[in-house]
């Protein structure tokens, strides 16, 4: 019979420097013995008790499995030497199983040695565990896990990796937890504070991780960055963790699917908050919500921009300062809502989605935007392309003011709502439609704009109804107003009142306008509560009420129709009184029909 050794027979072996323990020295040397003695199998616990420990080479541990690694927290502390001129990691773990690093100080003491390693380099492990170590002073990564399963990062304290990140992992790794680690002041290029890594060898995709509850400051490049290349990553979640930096990203997301990103607090100085690129590879199931997200005024760079997602959902988030919003896709998507969300102070735009190249399913709902100088294009700025136009759409329950653009503005879309929207106090439309098609704009206030309060061009099928425009303020500015380029518009049941110009001024063929009330128009050049302008023809203006009760009347007539082509419109039971020139002028044209109006 063999019988086993001292450190076979022995859970716990301790290493000390006084003499005490069962290795006992000073360097790293010894902590490496310890871990040589344990069984391969079976393994063990190393106690290394209080001290510093030379590392004048590497710790290692590539046969051991099941072995934990213990120290008394950061009395306990393993750090290069001064001067030291050889190049190593501080600590190599290969191929093995449940292994575990707690309580322990790492000090690469990069300030005062050239040694070029990372802190802790651990490949291809099934079961690790690192946890309440403090990492620092490291010229590479503090933390660098690479095609490992069941990792778990948790508590520990990366400071001052003066090249690279501070927790690496990736490389096809797989159940990955990342909470509640303190990482900071890493000044390099590639200074990113969590990074889940991939590239273009990759054979297999990062799977199953979770970045919950870190915190990131003073990172040169990104706080958590997700991808970089290759196949990709799947099922992320990125919760409850603080990201402050001026660096280039707050949360990038690349080539990933199946991905939460909520409860975050993100503060960027000067680059993007939130950003998730899918890179043309079709990745979908993207859900950012009740994020916090802080940009620096007057930089304009976004604070969310999502890139080639289908399947997404953005909601309830706070976005401050920067641009709001952005949503872009190098191919079609569809699928796609912008739900609930504050933006405050936008830069440029609250809400910008580029969908040239084709979206289908589109939601911008309940929004709040304000104010914002929004230079170039507004609060919600929406756009297709005439070979790729949106399809389903709404935009509908949001509330826009104090843009210097349009408060609303949709380009390029059909079969869709843009209802109970509140758009006021804008510089240019409340609410503009260019090119779209079957579509509604219902029961929304856009009121107190300086130009029109709904305008519509180049398009067809809108009904606009049961709308309140109130208080235009532009000299030449309509409450609502169609254009000669649109057809098939009906404008019913709306109230519009006091606007600079026409309270309704519509000048396309086959139209209806149709139990509206127009009230004290005319505030800055005298004109009429209703237009029917440029020769229309095939229409109705039934059952309107437009009068003026003002002392000083600006209105001066109800209905006003223009254009010697003008013919095929019926005009009647209209209530047209107390304007102040009359109640009709012009008819419906000679196979039109006028009759029944109450005029005065």
């Amino acid at each position: 019979m063999v019988l086993p050794t001292r450190a076979q027979r022995r859970f716990s072996v301790v290493v000390a420097q006084d003499g005490d323990g069962d290795y006992n020295g000073s360097t790293v040397s010894t902590i490496n013995a310890a871990i040589a003695s344990v069984d391969g199998t079976g393994g063990g616990e190393i106690i290394v008790t209080a001290g510093t420990y030379d590392a004048d080479a590497a710790l290692t541990n590539t046969t051991k499995n099941n072995v934990t690694l213990r120290g008394t927290g950061n009395s306990t502390k393993i750090k290069i030497p001064d001067s030291t001129t050889d190049n190593f990691n501080m600590f190599n773990v290969t191929g093995v199983s449940n292994f575990k690093i707690l309580d322990i100080e790492f000090d690469g003491n990069h300030q005062n040695n050239t040694n070029d390693g990372h802190g802790l380099y651990l490949n291809q492990i099934t079961g690790l565990t690192i946890q309440n170590c403090t990492i620092k002073n490291n010229r590479w990564a503090g933390i660098h896990v690479l095609e490992s399963t069941d990792v778990k990062i948790i508590g520990n304290t990366i400071t001052d990796s003066d090249e690279n990140s501070g927790i690496v992992a990736g490389y096809d790794s797989q159940d990955v937890i990342i909470s509640n680690n303190f990482v900071s002041t890493l000044p390099g290029a590639n200074g990113n504070g969590i990074f889940i890594i991939s590239d273009a060898t990759d054979v297999g995709e990062n799977a199953r991780i979770a970045i919950n509850d870190n915190v990131i400051y003073d990172v040169y490049d990104t706080c958590i960055e997700v991808g970089h290349s290759g196949t990709g990553n799947k099922q992320v979640t990125i919760s409850g963790n603080v990201c402050v930096s001026d660096g280039l990203n707050g949360i990038l997301l690349r080539r990933t699917d199946d991905c939460t990103v909520t409860g975050n607090y993100v503060y960027n100085g000067s680059g993007q908050c939130i950003i998730c690129n899918a890179e043309s590879t079709g990745r979908s199931n993207l859900v950012i919500t009740g994020n916090n997200c802080v940009g620096d005024t007057g930089n304009q760079n976004r604070v969310i921009q999502i890139s080639d997602y289908s399947n997404l959902t953005v909601s309830n988030n706070q976005l401050t300062n920067g641009n709001g919003f952005r949503y872009s896709s190098a191919v079609a998507r569809d699928n796609i809502s912008i739900s609930d969300n504050t933006v405050v102070q936008p830069d440029e735009y609250g809400i910008y989605v580029d969908a040239t190249l084709g979206l289908t399913n589109l939601k911008i709902n309940r929004n709040t935007i304000s104010p914002g100088s929004a230079g170039d294009y507004g609060g919600i700025y929406v756009f297709g392309d005439a070979g790729s136009i949106i399809n389903r759409y709404e935009c509908n329950d949001n509330i826009v003011n104090g843009f210097t653009l349009a408060g609303i503005d949709l380009r390029f879309a059909t079969n869709g709502t843009c209802n109970g929207n509140t758009s006021v106090g804008n510089t240019l439309q409340g609410i503009t439609f260019n090119t779209v098609t079957y579509s509604t704009i219902m029961g929304n206030n856009a009121s107190t704009n300086d130009d029109d309060g709904i305008e519509l061009t180049s398009s067809t099928h809108i009904n606009v109804s049961s709308n309140t425009v109130n208080g235009i303020t532009g000299a030449w500015a309509d409450g609502i107003k169609v254009n000669s380029t649109c057809n098939n518009i009906n404008v019913n049941n709306n109230n519009v009142s006091e606007c600079g110009y026409y309270g309704i001024l519509i000048a396309s063929d086959f139209f209806t306008c149709n139990g509206n009330v127009c009230m004290n128009n005319g505030h800055n050049n005298t004109a009429a509560g209703i237009k029917i302008d440029d020769n229309c023809t095939n229409g109705t203006v039934i059952g309107n009420t437009c009068h003026d009760d003002q002392g000083t009347k600006t209105q001066n007539y109800g209905v006003q129709i223009s254009g010697t082509a003008t013919d095929r419109i019926m005009v009647t039971n209209n209530m047209l009184f107390e304007n102040s020139t009359g109640g009709l002028n012009g008819t419906g044209g000679a196979n039109g029909l006028t009759q029944d109006n109450i005029t005065s």
